[in-house]
């Protein structure tokens, strides 16, 4: 850092675009333009466990509830409902998470995977 330069902590989220990318901020303090950019290197990934994919929300959320109630593992996890469209058809995804990093979403695929359920870790 040269002596001219200016620290700025950013406490609010950088923007992106309507991609996903990282688009930087400027901004002006003291007479002094400071421009601030995203970390691209910050491990900013979320991961997930997926245990479900259905095309009907009404399918998902009574599927959840099977699912709590079938493995002991889930009871205190945050299962949500993701939509997502694919080729057209609209899916609710049922997903455990989001965890900072794999190994959560890991362990708990790993546990369900050997009482019979399916699940996959990805990212969010």
């Amino acid at each position: 850092m040269d002596n001219n330069a200016i620290a700025v902590t950013v406490t609010e989220p950088i923007k992106t675009d309507e991609n996903g990318g990282r688009v930087a901020e400027s901004v002006e303090t003291n007479n002094a333009a400071v421009t601030i950019t995203a970390n691209t290197n910050a491990n900013s990934e979320k991961w997930v466990a997926q245990l479900a994919s259905l095309t009907s929300h009404t399918g998902a959320e009574n599927t959840r509830e099977t699912l709590r109630s079938k493995y002991p593992e889930l009871q205190n996890v945050s299962l949500q409902i993701e939509v997502a469209a694919v080729n057209g058809t609209t899916y609710h995804r049922i997903i455990a998470g989001p965890w900072s990093d794999d190994t959560p979403a890991l362990n708990l695929c790993s546990n369900v995977r050997k009482k019979g359920a399916d699940c996959l870790v990805r990212k969010q």
